[in-house]
């Protein structure tokens, strides 16, 4: 599963780039499906080995921050970004007509 994921993504940047030249910041991109990867895998473990509850828990938020803390080294997540984040689950008024 997680190979698929890998080979698919490959794949999809690689045709991509050759359909639509996109100058990618190629570290960071890395650093993220690295990240997802190695979180993917991590999971499937703790699974495997029947860790679940708190633990699971607990290590899904430390994989959740340290994906978080790569956005905001790499200036992607900043706080106008987690503004606008967070602006999209503001309350909507209903007018009724």
């Amino acid at each position: 599963m997680v190979l698929s994921f890998l080979v698919g993504n490959a794949l999809l940047v690689i045709v991509g780039q050759r359909l639509y030249r996109i100058s990618y910041q190629w570290p960071l991109l890395i650093a993220l499906f690295g990240h997802t990867a190695v979180s993917a895998i991590l999971v499937l473990y703790c699974r495997g080995q029947s860790i679940a509850g708190p633990v699971l828990y607990l290590i899904k938020f430390v994989l959740a921050g340290i994906f978080i803390f790569i956005g905001w080294r790499s200036r992607v997540f900043t706080l106008a970004s987690l503004r606008k984040v967070l602006s999209a689950f503001a309350k909507v008024k209903v007018v009724e007509v």
